[in-house]
């Protein structure tokens, strides 16, 4: 009976950890469609690039701190996941599909939207400002 309880105590850290990284997940999304949203529905946002600059780097400061809290809460979730396999493993059960991303794999996707989204920020303010001035 011990052994069935710490295997139930494992899984439970990890999906408490799993729902944790998913909020984290969307944080970060919500932001990110929010910034988007105000950059493409106000023009006020593109008008010149001081106001683009200041919308880049708050949107950079948020998915730094966003990454550091991600990044350390995926690597608790690989963590915890090799808890539970390792118990599920001592008690005669195979776990094959407890396996969570790879920190690269979520920091190479993290990043590249991050970047997909300061140049669409950065295009549409270039081209409100171009359209603007050819007015």
């Amino acid at each position: 009976m011990t052994e069935l309880l710490s295997l139930k105590e494992a899984l439970d850290l990890y999906q408490t950890q799993y729902s944790q990284v998913d909020k984290l997940w969307s944080y970060f999304s919500t932001f990110t469609l929010a910034v988007l949203g105000f950059t493409i529905g106000s023009e006020k946002a593109t008008k010149s690039m001081k106001e683009v600059s200041t919308i880049v780097c708050g949107y950079l400061v948020f998915c730094a701190g966003n990454f550091s809290a991600l990044f350390l809460g995926q690597q608790q979730l690989n963590d915890f996941a090799n808890i539970a396999m390792t118990a599920a493993i001592s008690q005669g059960y195979k776990l094959d599909s407890l396996k969570p991303s790879s920190l690269f794999s979520i920091g190479f996707f993290y990043w590249c939207v991050v970047t997909a989204v300061c140049i669409g920020v950065i295009f549409i303010a270039s081209k409100r400002q171009q359209a603007a001035g050819k007015s």
